[in-house]
């Protein structure tokens, strides 16, 4: 059992004291009711550069029962605190981070802990083509870089399309709105493209 405490209040100028034994709660006090269930589950697995992962905490019985918070953690950043929440039978945050490795979070409500959910950074893919089949010298050609995922300003991403023949950096984008694709027109040397 708990050390029991003892207040002491008092009225202004007439001093009143009246004693109240007071017993800290305890895990096993009847008054907690801590849930038998607690999950974390994610929107996805992956996070791409434009989003973001959102993670749910659940458990079967209110929150306030267990007279204690319902956390979710950051165990990658070293326990670093997502969201608490005091009330309800669920608590959620969201995330996104642009690179590095997958990061690990954890639920947890007085001792109870749920199964660790892992969300990494979503792969990039770019593909390059260009606008016509047959082009002879002279010719304008366009050529169009895509991405699986968007990169705009305030971001770390940009695309950029590299002339290899001149080593010229001919087009950069990402620096305004979302996009995932960036295009580049010139015209075609005399002697034609090479492979």
């Amino acid at each position: 059992m708990g050390r029991a405490f003892q207040l002491v209040s008092w009225v202004s100028a007439a001093v009143l004291l009246v004693g109240v034994p007071i017993t800290p709660a305890r895990a096993d006090d009847p008054e907690i009711v801590m849930p038998l269930t607690l999950t974390l589950t994610s929107s996805a697995e992956q996070v791409t550069a434009d989003g973001s992962v959102s993670l749910v905490a659940e458990v079967d019985s209110p929150i306030e029962d267990a007279q204690a918070p319902l956390e979710i953690r950051d165990l990658t950043l070293g326990g670093a605190l997502l969201a608490s929440c005091s009330t309800g039978t669920s608590c959620d945050g969201s995330v996104s981070f642009y690179s590095g490795p997958a990061h690990v979070y954890k639920a947890s409500l007085r001792g109870l802990s749920s199964a660790p959910v892992r969300v990494s950074v979503a792969p990039w893919s770019v593909s390059l083509q260009m606008e016509g089949d047959e082009l002879a010298g002279g010719d304008w050609a366009i050529v169009r870089a895509t991405t699986n995922q968007h990169v705009s300003a305030g971001g770390p991403y940009r695309i950029y399309i590299r002339d290899v023949t001149t080593g010229v950096v001919a087009a950069t984008c990402g620096t305004g709105s979302p996009q995932r694709a960036c295009m580049v027109s010139g015209q075609v040397p005399s002697g034609g493209l090479s492979e």
